[in-house]
């Protein structure tokens, strides 16, 4: 195809669209080089869609992260609480939280919390507001609890 002269058409592309635009319209005069209307022999029909737009920019996969983590408090009597992280899933007390992968994640067994001589002998309030009496001691375990929603973390290059 020789071409002596071409058309231009500009189309501005805007961000947040519900929809993709379309336009159907008809071409019966250009403006020349020399800034003059020419009027065509054969009108032309332009029929224009355009498609969603898509950004493209490299990524990279960190890590995921919940929502909303809280800490869950178990009473337990004394002595009865586990978090040695050497124990199976079954022994400890608040279990362990798992990557999706079935991965155990480390650190994740909670930690316990009980009454020492000083707590016994003060009365000061303790970590989950277990009772030191001297008749009376108690554990608490503090366990890692997680929201339903997740969020994957990305690094843009």
């Amino acid at each position: 195809l020789d071409c002596k002269m071409k058309v231009v058409l500009t189309v501005t592309l805007e961000h947040g669209q519900a929809t993709t635009e379309a336009a159907q319209f008809m071409v019966n005069e250009v403006i020349d080089e020399a800034k003059k209307p020419r009027r065509l022999q054969k009108p032309w029909r332009i029929t224009w869609k355009k498609t969603p737009a898509h950004w493209r920019y490299p990524l990279r996969y960190i890590q995921d992260v919940n929502n909303k983590p809280t800490e869950r408090i178990i009473k337990v009597g004394w002595t009865q609480c586990s978090d040695n992280p050497r124990n199976s899933d079954s022994e400890l007390t608040c279990g362990v939280a798992r990557a999706r992968s079935g991965e155990r994640l480390p650190n994740s067994e909670g930690f316990c919390c009980g009454c020492d001589l000083n707590d016994i002998t003060s009365g000061l309030p303790t970590r989950g507001s277990i009772k030191c009496g001297q008749l009376e001691a108690a554990e608490t375990a503090h366990c890692l609890g997680f929201d339903r929603l997740w969020y994957s973390i990305f690094e843009i290059d």
